[in-house]
C-alpha cells in the first residue's frame, strides 16, 4: 500500500462516519416509525464496481444497476436508481434500496446508497409482508432498477406511480425522500473527501478497506479450528398455512476457508417465505461481520468477509428458489440462525476464542409480524406494521446471561414507545412487559422475552395480518446444554370484557383477566379483523440458554425469581444446583489437558472425556417431548391447534460419569 499509516485510518474512518451520518438523515426525514424509532435503515459506501466498502449493504445492488442500466438509460452524475427485486438487489422486496453514483473531477470513485424497510409495497396484503401469498405477483411491487432521480431531479413519473400502487402513500413518500436526502448528504461528503485528499487516494483506501478485511478475517480463521460444525431447524409454516420444513447447514472450515453448504434444505413452498440466494449471502456475511468480526479486535464488515467463503445452496430448495416463488417474508433470519448455530460450536472448541461462544439470537430466526390496516381515529387510511419483536431476549454467552428483552444484534435497536403505536392507530395497550421464563435456562440464562395486549381505541374494527414462524418449535436454541428460548404466540379474546373493565377503572393485566371466547391465532392470517370488544395479545421470543442449568450459580437464580424473570417453580425444576458445579464455575477457565472441544469435552490421545470428571465420551440420551418443558409453547389455551411441535423433541445427551448435560438439541422423531 503506497498509503501512510495516519491518511489510511483518517479517511478510511470518514468513510464509515459518512454512512453514519447517512442513516441519521435518513431518520432524521423519514415519517415511517419503522425508520424513526426502530431505526430499521443504513447508509453505505461502494466501490466503483459496486463492492461493499462500508455498511450492511448487499453486494448485489449496485452491480444489478451497472449490468443492467449502464447502455440504457445510461448512468450519470446526479442520477439515483431504485431497486427492491429480491432477484438482484435487497434481501426481500420491503427492503427498498436507493443507489446513487459519486463523481469527482469528471470521474466514477464510487457509489452511496441507502436501505429502509417499507410499510408497504402493495401487496395483496397489507404491510411489507404478504402472508398466504402464493407466488411473487401477490406480493406487489417488484422493481428492478429504475433510474429516480436523473441529474439531480426526481422522475414524478415514475414516482407518482410508485405511491399510486401503496397503502399509507404520504408516510411512504416521506421514506423515499428520506432515502434520497440520505444519499445526498453521503454523496456531498464523499465528493468533500476525495476534495480534501483526491480522488485516486479515496479509491486506494476504498480498495485497501475490502483488502484489508480479507487478510484479517483469513488470519482469524487460521486460528480457529479446522472441523465441519453442522445444524438443523424447523419451521413450522410456510407463509400459507402450517407445514413443518427443515432447515439444514453444515460449515467446514479448512485454513483459512469456510464452505456453507445448506443440502438437506427443503424444497421451496408456495408460499412467502422462500430466501432468494441474494438473501442467503447476505445473511452469512451478517452473522460472520456481527460474531467473528466483532470484539475489541474488530474487522471492517464489508465485502471482504465473503472472499474465503464458498456457498452451496441447492436449486429449487427454501435457500436457493427458482423463480416466480414468493418470498417478502424470506426467513433469512433462519439462515443467520444456522450460521451462528454453527460458528458457535466453532468458537466453543476454540481455546483462543471460546469465551466468545454465544447460543443462538432469537432475532436470527422466530419471529411475529403484526400488520394493522383499515380506518384510524382519524378517519384517514392507514397501515402499520409492528416491529416490537425487535425487543426480543437476547442469547447467553460463556460468559454471561443474555440482555432482557434487549433486541437485535444490529446497530442501534429499538421498538416504538407505546404512546407511538397509539398515537398512530386507534389502539389502547392493556399492557406490554417482560414474560418470566422466556429466557433458555442454562449456566448462563437466555434473556426473557416480552409480550403484549390491545384493543380497539377510536375505531369499531382492524383489519389484521399475521405472519409468524417460531409458534411451535423453537428457533433460540441453546448450546453446550443451554435450553431454547420460548416460542412466540399470538391469541384473541372475542367479544370480551375490556371495555366494561376499563370503564369501572380497572385495568385488565392479562388474558385470564378477560371474558370472552379465547382464540389461540395459527401462524397466519391473510384477512382478519379485531372488532370493536376483541382484545389482541402476542409474544415474541426469548434467547436461548448457554451451559447446562444445574450449573448455574444459585445466586444468580435468587436474583432472577427476586425480579421477577424466573418463577419459583422454574427455579426449582430446571436449576436445582449439580455437585461440584461451584468447583466447575471456578476451574472451567483452566486450560483442557488436551485440545478442548467445547465447554465440557476435551479430546486426550484422539479420544474424547469429558473435563469435569474425566468419563469417556459415551453420552446418555435422554429424549423428552418439548411440551414437557412447559415455558417454549404457549400453555394459556390447553385446546391450542398446535400440529407440528408433537414431531419434535428435545434430545439431551450427558456424561455417564457425572450427569453434566453435553447438548440440548430439538430433533425430530417418526409419527
Amino acid at each position: 500500500m503506497s498509503l501512510d499509516p495516519v491518511t489510511y485510518e483518517v479517511v478510511s474512518n470518514r468513510l464509515w462516519q459518512i454512512t453514519q451520518e447517512g442513516r441519521e438523515a435518513l431518520i432524521g426525514v423519514a415519517a415511517s416509525p419503522i425508520v424513526v424509532e426502530t431505526r430499521d435503515c443504513f447508509g453505505c459506501v461502494y466501490l466503483p464496481d459496486g463492492t461493499p466498502v462500508e455498511g450492511m449493504a448487499s453486494d448485489q445492488c449496485v452491480t444489478s444497476v451497472i449490468r443492467l442500466c449502464q447502455d440504457d438509460p445510461g448512468i450519470a452524475d446526479g442520477d439515483m436508481f431504485l431497486i427492491n427485486d429480491p432477484w438482484l438487489g435487497p434481501k426481500h422486496s420491503p427492503d427498498v434500496t436507493i443507489v446513487a453514483p459519486v463523481h469527482f473531477d469528471g470521474e466514477l470513485v464510487g457509489w452511496v446508497g441507502s436501505m429502509t424497510h417499507h410499510l408497504d409495497i402493495g401487496a395483496v396484503a397489507a404491510g411489507g409482508r404478504t402472508p398466504g401469498a402464493t407466488d411473487i405477483y401477490q406480493e406487489g411491487l417488484r422493481i428492478p432498477p429504475i433510474k429516480l432521480i436523473e441529474g439531480g431531479k426526481l422522475r414524478s413519473d415514475l414516482f407518482r406511480f410508485i405511491l399510486n400502487m401503496i397503502r399509507s402513500p404520504e408516510k411512504c413518500a416521506l421514506d423515499y425522500k428520506a432515502q434520497i436526502a440520505a444519499n445526498n448528504v453521503q454523496r456531498a461528503a464523499l465528493e468533500d473527501l476525495c476534495r480534501r485528499y483526491s480522488g485516486p487516494v479515496v479509491r486506494e483506501v476504498m480498495e485497501e478497506l475490502v483488502a484489508r478485511t480479507e487478510r484479517r478475517f483469513r488470519a482469524r480463521l487460521r486460528e480457529l479450528p479446522d472441523g465441519a460444525y453442522s445444524q438443523e431447524l424447523y419451521i413450522d409454516t410456510d407463509g400459507v398455512g402450517e407445514k413443518l420444513l427443515t432447515w439444514a447447514l453444515t460449515m467446514t472450515k479448512t485454513d483459512d476457508e469456510l464452505l456453507f453448504d445448506f443440502t438437506g434444505t427443503s424444497e421451496q413452498v408456495a408460499g412467502p417465505i422462500n430466501t432468494p440466494p441474494v438473501a442467503t449471502r447476505h445473511s452469512i456475511s451478517g452473522s460472520l461481520n456481527r460474531i467473528l468480526c466483532a470484539g475489541a479486535d474488530y474487522i471492517d464488515a464489508n465485502a471482504g468477509v465473503l472472499r474465503p467463503v464458498r456457498i452451496i445452496s441447492p436449486e429449487g430448495t427454501l435457500v436457493n428458489p427458482r423463480p416466480p416463488a414468493p418470498c417478502s417474508a424470506a426467513l433469512s433470519t433462519v439462515i443467520g440462525a444456522l450460521t451462528q448455530a454453527c460458528i458457535a460450536k466453532m468458537l466453543a472448541a476454540s481455546e483462543k476464542y471460546h469465551e466468545d461462544a454465544m447460543a443462538v439470537w432469537p432475532s436470527a430466526g422466530g419471529s411475529i409480524k403484526v400488520n394493522l390496516s383499515g380506518t384510524n381515529q382519524y378517519g384517514r387510511h392507514y397501515t402499520y406494521t409492528f416491529m416490537d419483536n425487535i425487543g426480543m431476549g437476547c442469547a447467553a454467552s460463556a460468559m454471561k446471561d443474555g440482555v432482557d428483552s434487549g433486541g437485535d444484534h444490529t446497530d442501534e435497536p429499538a421498538i416504538s414507545n407505546i404512546e407511538t403505536h397509539e398515537a398512530a392507530n386507534p389502539i389502547l395497550f392493556l399492557f406490554r412487559r417482560e414474560v418470566p421464563d422466556s429466557g433458555g435456562p442454562g449456566m448462563f440464562r437466555g434473556g426473557v422475552g416480552m409480550e403484549a395486549m390491545f384493543v380497539p381505541y377510536g375505531a369499531d374494527r382492524l383489519g389484521l395480518t399475521l405472519l409468524s414462524y417460531g409458534m411451535e418449535m423453537p428457533i433460540a436454541v441453546g448450546l453446550e446444554g443451554g435450553l431454547p428460548g420460548a416460542c412466540v404466540a399470538a391469541a384473541m379474546v372475542r367479544d370480551s370484557n375490556a371495555r366494561a373493565l376499563l370503564a369501572s377503572g380497572a385495568v385488565p393485566l392479562s388474558l385470564d383477566a378477560l371474558s370472552g371466547q379465547r382464540e389461540a391465532l395459527p401462524q397466519v392470517l391473510k384477512q382478519a379483523s379485531i372488532n370493536a370488544n376483541d382484545a389482541f395479545y402476542f409474544r415474541w421470543m426469548g434467547g436461548a440458554g448457554y451451559g447446562d442449568p444445574r450449573d448455574r450459580d444459585p445466586a444468580l437464580v435468587e436474583r432472577d425469581v427476586r425480579e421477577g424473570r424466573v418463577t419459583p417453580e422454574a427455579a426449582a425444576r430446571f436449576y436445582t444446583p449439580r455437585d461440584g458445579a461451584s468447583d466447575w464455575r471456578t476451574r472451567r477457565h483452566s486450560p483442557p489437558a488436551g485440545r478442548r472441544l467445547g465447554e465440557y469435552l476435551e479430546a486426550v490421545d484422539g479420544d474424547a472425556r469429558c473435563r469435569k470428571c474425566g468419563h469417556a465420551y459415551a453420552p446418555v440420551s435422554l429424549d423428552m417431548p418439548l411440551s414437557e418443558l412447559g415455558y417454549v409453547t404457549h400453555t394459556w389455551l390447553p385446546d391450542a391447534p398446535l400440529k407440528e411441535s408433537g414431531k419434535a423433541r428435545l434430545r439431551q445427551l450427558s456424561c455417564p460419569g457425572c450427569g453434566t448435560v453435553f447438548s440440548s438439541e430439538v430433533v425430530l422423531h417418526a409419527t
